[in-house]
């Protein structure tokens, strides 16, 4: 009988009309749709009052507030929705440029609580400023992106738990990472120097061990960090991170695309060796960003296969393999007088040699 009621009410061509399908279908699609086009999303939850409850919280799965006016906007629909409303949907957050101090809090106050994902977009404001005031105990991924100096500020409770960082702008100053790295530096030597010396090392050139507790800190705020982008002009001084963070598995040197700076960035990638450490192409701004958080096409998925596949940038002769197991196989013994000990091609090593010594830069051997 059910049979022949769904026949009678079926449309043009036999489909059975939507209304037929079982609620928890229905939704199913519903919601399906909205993740999929989220201008379809502001459609959809014109269709029904069941519908609209369905779709309201993937509409604020993930918030982009670009601008001031998108703030107010904001700020006025939360005033709508009950209480505690926001507490459940919001996985993401960011923040453009120009949105306020004083429009960002209540804004963080309301949707942070349980938040993985959050971005700040800015140009002028230190980046980091935002962080105390986000509530999320769960946030595990952090972009932050400036076009001024500063000193990057990342509560420890925070960088203790994130897996995913990525760093833009800047140039940046960053002092948890540099203690981190001075008390890896400092138990370091105190190791070597007891294991060198016959006799205890006194006096006052005697390195100073740095109490355990302070090393476990140091290293514990990096702890979980599994994938670290950088921009050019601060992984330099973010290489001490390979140290630090012992579970790290990506460092992706983030550049625009045709960067022209690219190949001397792919030539000290090869020159440090690291397999981790790998040169991409990335747009450095919020839509990068977004796609991401919706599960499109990442930047990590790209990094991802080109460390699995060994390489270090996106051009296929850049490969590991091509420059031998442990990275560059170069021996520079110039003041010996001693001939490099290289596998590379003819007439690679003297343009590294010359190219190190020109930034600078010293070759070790890795042989």
């Amino acid at each position: 009988m059910a049979h022949n009621n769904i026949e009678r009410r079926a449309w043009p061509g036999g489909t059975v009309a939507p209304h037929d399908f079982p609620t928890d279908v229905q939704r199913l699609i519903f919601e399906i749709a909205a993740r999929r086009d989220g201008r379809c999303a502001l459609q959809l939850v014109l269709v029904a009052r069941h519908v609209r409850s369905w779709i309201d919280p993937i509409l604020y799965e993930c918030i982009i507030v670009r601008t001031q006016h998108e703030a107010s906007a904001l700020l006025e629909t939360m005033c709508t929705k009950p209480p505690g409303f926001f507490d459940g949907p919001v996985r993401a957050l960011a923040f453009g440029s120009t949105i306020t101090f004083q429009q960002a809090k209540p804004i963080l106050a309301t949707s942070s609580s349980h938040i993985t994902d959050f971005a700040v977009w800015g140009e002028s404001r230190n980046p980091s400023v935002f962080l105390p005031f986000v509530r999320s105990t769960t946030l595990r991924r952090l972009s932050l992106r400036a076009q001024n100096a500063a000193e990057l500020n990342i509560p420890p409770a925070v960088l203790s738990e994130l897996t995913h960082l990525v760093v833009l702008g800047g140039p940046y100053s960053w002092y948890h990472l540099r203690n981190a790295i001075h008390i890896v530096k400092a138990c370091a030597s105190v190791g070597d120097a007891g294991a060198s010396a016959s006799a205890p090392v006194t006096g006052p050139t005697a390195p100073t061990a740095a109490p355990a507790s302070d090393t476990a800190a140091a290293t514990r705020m990096f702890q979980s960090l599994t994938h670290f982008g950088v921009c050019s002009q601060n992984w330099g001084s973010t290489q001490a991170i390979l140290k630090v963070a012992k579970h790290l598995k990506y460092f992706a040197v983030l550049v625009p695309p045709h960067y022209k700076a690219a190949p001397t960035i792919r030539q000290r990638i090869a020159e440090l060796g690291d397999r981790r450490v790998v040169l991409v192409e990335y747009e450095q701004t919020v839509g990068s960003w977004e796609v991401d958080v919706r599960g499109g096409a990442s930047v990590w998925d790209k990094v991802e296969r080109l460390v699995g596949e060994g390489r270090f940038s996106e051009r296929a002769e850049d490969t590991w393999g091509e420059l031998g197991e442990g990275g560059l196989k170069v021996a520079v013994h110039v003041a010996a007088g001693e001939k490099p000990r290289t596998g590379l091609r003819s007439g690679t090593f003297e343009s590294l040699f010359f190219f190190g010594v020109a930034c600078g830069v010293c070759v070790e051997s890795l042989v």
